[in-house]
């Protein structure tokens, strides 16, 4: 859906993500379950802050599990995760005071309780202040049994919990904790929740799970988040809410029983995680470890670039920076969800300002993580880029407007088979069906009898209307000029053709995973990764080496595309 020109055969999308202050945050909830989507209003939230320590930029730990014991009877789960939950607690304060982490919405008895319980992974990463190496502690009179540090705070006198009305926050004092080089004590207490409802000061967090109870109609919809131990939580979408595959493919619409990954805020007053990302697993999540923070040492040439962690999963830091580099496989996207190519995902890169996160396989021995998908978020961006495809209607030549049945749809959130509108102006450009450029004119006497339409640019979600920067007229599906980028293999260097196995596309109805032949001819022009022309052989040799990373824009008739251009992406 994207209609780059020929002699920069890259995917010309750009990203935004709505939320400027960004982080993947690896922040848990439990909610009562049960019904379908909505807010919890009878539950009790639980969260987490910290007090001051001058002593560290950085102090990561992982929290295992929260229990509330009462003066009698039974003690109460209130959190419960083998996998554990890493957060760096230094980021719970800053000048203006305490910040809170949302750690579980919860329904518990109402007690009297008399004191909360919380287990630790027995090791933690402290780095010193002024520091770029983290050391590693060992929690003081942790059990050898289960590696976990039990610590507990009481309340005086005992506490009763009410739901809908109480919450309850875990200070992880930093400021009494003690570090002998060895081991650290820790002390935690409750803490005051004056300011829990100043979403301001409420980090944003992540949660993976299962998608139940789904309810109402894109953009605003509501679900129950499924996730660790059984555990619940309330979820709510809106026009803001980013959603998108993970592979990459267009269309991205919620489904009960979807697995998912989501990025927002718990708002606590109405007891309810607000979505501001959501990442729906087409493919299955591999890579174990991710990260999030600022982007540094990028090099756009080797594909490679450090992060300054602020969030992390799935591994505990042992710097305050890790190493990231790409493979061939590695998909890259925008804040937005709108799936991106290589070249422009290191251009995004580079700006200032820019978030970064990445997920993928890690290496504690290089510090390296060599990422899968990876996501940029431009600083102070005000506009979101969308991309769609379908069949217009409503066709006004003289205003430059019509309207778009989606058969697909990236980077906005709305309903499968939504009608919306289009604009364009006097800087959209407009495309043929074979690629090249065309004037308006020739593009609004070619609406009646192209397939369908295909445009890109900016969305506003209140009027339901993309402003268009590119407008391409497309021919029947499986058919005409397409882009694809994909992993070679099968190469035959005499007949000059190879096999890609795709994982990004444009203007065709492909599947992740599909397998292209490619074939070439003596019009095919060729160029290496830094968008140089190369010879024939010189593009053939650099394949022969083993699978490559790939772009290729051409005529594709079933599964075979003819290459006008072909190009090497590097990574």
């Amino acid at each position: 859906m994207d209609y780059p020109q020929l002699e920069t055969l890259t995917a010309m999308k750009t990203l935004f993500r709505p939320l400027v202050v960004a982080f993947v945050a690896l922040l848990i909830a439990i909610g009562c379950g049960g019904g379908g989507g909505g807010g919890l209003a009878s539950v009790v939230g639980l969260f987490m802050t910290d007090n001051l320590n001058v002593g560290y930029d950085h102090v990561w730990a992982t929290v295992k599990k929260v229990t509330f014991d009462p003066v009698s009877g039974a003690s109460f789960t209130a959190y419960d995760d083998p996998a554990g939950h890493t957060i760096d607690l230094r980021t719970l304060r800053d000048a203006s005071g305490a910040r809170f982490s949302f750690l579980n919405a919860i329904s518990p008895p109402a007690g009297p309780w008399a004191h909360v319980n919380v287990w630790l992974d027995k090791t933690l990463t402290l780095v010193p202040t002024g520091s770029t190496a983290g050391v590693t502690r060992l929690f003081k009179d942790f059990d050898p049994a289960t590696n976990e540090k039990e610590l507990t705070f009481d309340f005086a006198p005992a506490r009763t919990l009410r739901a809908g009305t109480d919450n309850l926050c875990i200070d992880f004092d930093l400021s009494q904790w003690s570090d002998d080089g060895t081991f650290v004590t820790a002390v935690i207490h409750e803490a005051a929740t004056d300011h829990l409802g100043e979403s301001d000061r409420n980090e944003p967090l992540e949660l993976h799970g299962a998608i139940g109870g789904l309810a109402g109609t894109a953009p605003d919809q509501t679900f129950n988040l499924t996730f660790g131990n059984g555990m619940t939580v309330a979820v709510q979408t809106n026009a803001q809410t980013a959603i998108f595959n993970n592979d990459g493919s267009p269309n991205p619409v919620l489904g009960n029983g979807e697995h998912v990954e989501l990025s927002g805020t718990f708002s606590a007053p109405d007891h309810v995680f607000v979505a501001t990302r959501i990442r729906i697993n087409v493919e299955a999540e591999d890579g174990g470890a991710e990260v999030f923070g600022t982007p540094s040492a990028i090099d756009s040439t080797a594909h490679t670039f450090d992060i300054t962690v602020t969030e992390a999963e799935g591994l505990v830091p042992e710097a305050s920076t890790i190493h990231v580099v790409v493979n061939a496989t590695s998909r890259y996207f925008r804040g937005c969800g709108l799936s991106i190519g290589i070249d422009d995902f290191f251009t995004l890169l580079a700006a200032d300002g820019a978030k970064v996160g990445a997920e993928g396989t890690f290496d504690a021995t290089s510090n390296t993580l060599t990422a899968l998908r990876l996501i940029v978020v431009p600083f102070g961006s005000s506009t979101e880029l969308a991309e769609a495809k379908g069949t217009d209607s409503n066709v006004d030549a003289v205003a430059g407007t019509f309207d778009l049945t989606l058969s697909a749809f990236e980077g906005f959130n709305v309903a499968a088979g939504s009608t919306i509108h289009i604009a364009t102006n006097g800087s959209t450009q407009f495309f043929g069906p074979d690629g090249a450029p065309i004037d308006k004119a020739a593009f609004f006497a070619g609406l009646a009898a192209a397939a369908s339409v295909g445009v890109q640019g900016t969305w506003d979600a209140t009027t339901q209307t993309i402003t268009a920067l590119r407008a391409k007229l497309i021919t029947a599906e499986g058919a005409g000029f397409v882009f694809v980028e994909g992993t070679s293999s099968s190469v035959d260097s005499t007949a000059h053709t190879f096999s890609a196995t795709i994982f990004h596309w444009e203007d065709a109805l492909l599947v992740s995973g599909e397998t292209l032949s490619v074939v070439t001819n003596s019009s095919t022009v060729y160029k290496g990764a830094d968008g140089v022309v190369i010879t024939q052989d010189a593009f053939f040799a650099a394949l022969a080496g083993g699978p490559v990373r790939v772009g290729v824009a051409g005529t594709l008739s079933g599964t075979t595309l003819t290459a006008a251009v072909a190009r090497l992406l590097g990574g």
